[in-house]
């Protein structure tokens, strides 16, 4: 690999393409973005700024396409309502106009000079023909061939391109399944809610992007990528469960059990294996580099193309990037054991236990100790910051003992053996 002007082709114009696109061309080299020709359901997705860089914030969460939610809302199955109030200057957490700020991105960065984007049918996607060498890569797309020095892969879940020759590659993995529409509601305060057990995963709701007068509600669950279609066939029913559990809680107004939408995907949990190609890098959930339930899919994904950008400067090998991207979120293999330590809890609908156990603290606590607490966990939940005394408080509750005892037993058996998956989705009956 040369360290002069490049050309590099980018599969894909999700977040972690444009971000590839951007900082690669920012770092001096030609890029082709290669993109479906789909259209996007129109929906929100909440997300957070946090560690990001200006120029990123800047360019993919401008003022008119986001919105701050300053109240993060907690709602289990067992009873626990809470809120943090963490006012509008410091509402990390936020609604993104996701189809409209991809849209916005992409018409930008087509207006530059060493970026062109060319768009092709899925149909000839999933056909495309890579010849992965040491002097670059050969792609054969819809009968033309053309010479890359490097090509990267953000084609999401499915990794379509890094698939066809990583024999590393893995076809079925841990996944996040989400399912979601877009209802007419309001809600009483400007938040985001998080809900705990009712329909067997970790769901959320929020306001809109669409505007007033709607909001969002999502249901998600773990399972193996290939039980994704046995979710689908009970997501409508859970979807409708959990409206309907929402609609009783104060503050909350649902007038439509009918959605104007829906939506659905998965996203990959499990981090993927070292890769074996030359010049051929994955990133975004292509390379299972997304943290779902938090956020942090958008985020992540942005950060890749930053680091990819290093990579390519410090003329790495992808498996050179690969160390660099789990050298940056350490935490992974432990989140992926706890990932499957949940299931069972998932499948029993008991989810809600640290929530629960917080929920119990506040309630007996006097207003000082309170006020200390909510603070702990405010940083807990909006920086990822677990401080001793909001680890000791977490450790006087029994459920989130067990549950972290289960995930480092998990995470133990995890460095000898790859991780066995269920056969089937554990979900508790409906």
């Amino acid at each position: 690999m040369s360290p002069e002007r490049l050309n590099v082709a980018v599969f894909g114009a999700g977040p972690a393409g444009l971000s590839s696109a951007m900082e690669i061309a920012n770092a001096g080299h030609n890029v082709e973005v290669i993109t479906p020709e789909t259209s996007r359901l129109p929906h929100s997705v909440y997300t957070t700024d946090r560690f990001v860089s200006p120029e990123s914030v800047q360019t993919f969460f401008r003022p008119e396409s986001t919105r701050k939610l300053p109240i993060i809302r907690i709602i289990t199955s067992n009873g626990t309502d809470f809120k943090i109030h963490l006012g509008p200057n410091n509402a990390r957490y936020f609604m993104v106009d996701y189809p409209s700020t991809l849209d916005r991105v992409q018409k930008e960065l087509s207006e530059r000079r060493d970026i062109h984007f060319s768009p092709a049918p899925m149909e000839v996607l999933n056909s495309v023909q890579i010849e992965d060498h040491k002097s670059g890569v050969t792609v054969l797309l819809d009968g033309q061939k053309n010479h890359f020095d490097l090509v990267v892969d953000a084609t999401g879940v499915g990794g379509k391109v890094d698939e066809t020759i990583n024999p590393n590659h893995e076809e079925n993995f841990l996944a996040e399944y989400v399912y979601g529409g877009t209802f007419r509601g309001n809600f009483q305060d400007d938040e985001i809610i998080l809900i705990f057990g009712p329909a067997g995963g970790t769901s959320w709701a929020n306001p809109s992007i669409e505007g007033n007068g709607f909001v969002d509600v999502v249901f998600s669950a773990w399972g193996p990528k290939r039980n994704f279609s046995e979710f689908l066939r009970e997501a409508r029913t859970r979807l409708d469960q959990l409206v309907g559990f929402l609609s009783g809680k104060p503050g909350i107004e649902i007038q439509s059990i009918v959605p104007e939408y829906v939506y659905s995907g998965l996203i990959r949990s499990q981090p993927t294996r070292v890769p074996s190609t030359q010049n051929v890098y994955a990133v975004g959930e292509a390379a299972g580099m997304a943290k779902p339930t938090s956020g942090d899919s958008i985020r992540r994904a942005i950060i890749a193309g930053r680091l990819l950008a290093e990579s390519v400067k410090k003329e790495e090998s992808p498996r050179q990037f690969h160390h660099r991207w789990r050298k940056t979120w350490k935490s992974d293999n432990f989140y992926l054991a706890g990932a499957l330590a949940r299931l069972s809890y998932q499948k029993r609908g008991k989810i809600g236990g640290t929530m629960d156990q917080t929920g119990i603290m506040l309630r007996e606590s006097n207003t000082e100790d309170a006020d200390k607490f909510v603070s702990q966990f405010e940083e807990y939940i909006t920086d990822g910051k677990l401080n001793l005394g909001l680890l000791a408080r977490l450790l006087s509750s029994k459920m989130f003992v067990l549950g972290l005892t289960a995930t480092a037993i998990k995470q133990l058996e995890l460095k000898f053996r790859e991780p066995v998956l269920p056969k089937t989705l554990p979900l508790p009956e409906i």
